[in-house]
């Protein structure tokens, strides 16, 4: 929970979301259809490690019907997991701002997610740019269950192109040996580890690199910032070859 606490989103622990995996041979393959698939819930950190994964459900299972067999997220919920854990949030209160601490935790999700207190997801309508601002941030920092996905199936082909197993049972086991993996890999790759300080030393060679903003960047992050001139004679740009393709195309 330290890195979400330094990215602002103190008492989040993860970023939840689901997956399909194809089958070709399981219980779950109905009306004789060529494959089916099998959904699975997951929680990871901002490491990416898989800290919980359901065992597997039918592919017309949607988010929320998976997060009711989701013993991790459902504990939270519930109260039987991360009972004693507390932090702070900032509120307004008649005009002030205040202080309360909650106990519990919580993880980010999409807006598929039952509105529970332990998932957060982002704003759907809105027209503040303060919401707007917030839901992309969590929007960042969600894509980390995403990116677990993504190196899943990447490194596992079987996950990818199908399952060619008898039974439920045998295609979770085959999952869940590869989220194992995942963790470990993880830990003999070195990206294991956590976040040593909140901010990185710039080396001093490339302070003056850093002195402006790149091109064609937003500082406020809303499209109605101060952003760089590419025309301003104070910030000129140098255009190579690659650009100006890029811009004929």
């Amino acid at each position: 929970m330290k890195e979400f606490t330094l990215a602002g989103l103190p008492g989040a622990l993860g970023s939840t979301g689901a997956t399909h995996i194809t089958t070709w041979q399981c219980e779950y393959n109905l009306r004789n259809k060529a494959s089916t698939t099998c959904s699975y819930n997951i929680t990871v950190n901002h490491r990416r490690r898989i800290l919980h994964s359901t065992r597997g459900g039918p592919g017309r299972w949607n988010d929320k019907t998976m997060v009711l067999f989701d013993t991790f997220v459902r504990g939270i919920h519930d109260g039987d997991h991360l009972h004693d854990v507390e932090f702070e949030l900032f509120e307004r209160r008649h005009g002030d701002i205040v202080t309360i601490k909650y106990r519990g935790g919580y993880v980010i999700v999409d807006n598929g997610y039952l509105r529970w207190s332990a998932t957060v997801p982002l704003y759907k309508v809105t027209n503040k740019i303060t919401e707007i601002r917030l839901s992309k941030w969590v929007e960042s920092m969600r894509k980390d269950v995403e990116c677990a996905f993504g190196i899943l199936k990447g490194r596992w082909r079987i996950l990818k192109t199908g399952i060619r197993v008898q039974g439920v049972e045998s295609v979770d086991k085959v999952w869940l040996t590869c989220c194992a993996l995942h963790n470990w890999l993880l830990e003999i790759d070195g990206l294991d580890a956590g976040w040593q300080s909140q901010i990185l030393p710039v080396p001093s060679e490339l302070e003056g690199d850093l002195a402006l903003p790149p091109r064609n960047y937003d500082t406020s992050g809303m499209g109605t910032g101060d952003d760089v001139n590419l025309t301003d004679e104070s910030h000129p740009v140098d255009l190579d070859n690659d650009d100006v393709f890029a811009m004929k195309l």
